[in-house]
């Protein structure tokens, strides 16, 4: 599984054949006067959503992607069955059901059980102990949280993305490096965060 960023939302492709990307069907007001109101995640500000073929076609219409996060420990068969549940429904919602957030929920629906996977007949409460004391897990909620609160965007579901990588597929790092890496990152994406929210409320 690999997910995708360009200048465009994000985008999240897979070998066996998926590719998920929703856009709205009709161009969203986005004037100063009526952002406040299209932020509301509420259902009048639903419109006709649209889903993307595949990734040639996507990126030749706007931009090609200049990030890919690569993870193979993902069940195919919960990732096609989200797919096919979600796709019934066509609504787009700028706030709460954007690419972005379809995404991140496929990617949610795709790594279940990775630990089982991953560990074998070895997974146990030793395992889900690992993965609880895992740096990237507090990444992974901080985002989540911050996601759910305000809204998912590219570059959420980009870090997203790439936290959930590794819960995935670990990598062969000591655990008080790992842990440096995690707290430098929460540590930008925390003042990253403030400056937003200063800048929203400016």
């Amino acid at each position: 599984m690999s997910s995708e960023r360009s200048a465009r939302p994000l985008h999240d492709a897979y070998p066996e054949g998926v590719y998920i990307s929703l856009y709205p069907g009709v161009e969203i007001d986005r004037s100063p006067d009526e952002f406040g109101r299209i932020l509301r995640a509420t259902s009048d500000n639903d419109v006709p959503g649209v889903f993307q073929p595949d990734y040639a076609t996507e990126s030749k219409a706007w931009c090609p992607s200049t990030v890919r996060v690569r993870i193979r420990n993902y069940d195919p068969a919960k990732l096609q069955a989200f797919w096919e549940s979600f796709r019934r429904d066509t609504t787009y919602n700028l706030t709460h059901r954007n690419c972005s957030s379809t995404v991140s929920n496929a990617l949610e629906a795709a790594i279940e059980g990775a630990v089982g996977r991953l560990r074998g007949s070895r997974a146990g409460w030793g395992s889900l102990l690992r993965v609880l004391v895992t740096p990237e897990l507090w990444v992974a909620a901080q985002i989540r949280k911050r996601a759910v609160t305000m809204a998912w965007t590219p570059g959420l579901t980009l870090d997203y993305a790439r936290a959930l990588s590794m819960l995935a597929d670990p990598r062969p790092f000591a655990w008080w490096k790992a842990a440096r890496i995690a707290v430098g990152r929460l540590f930008r994406q925390r003042k990253t965060w403030r400056k937003q929210d200063a800048d929203a409320a400016r």
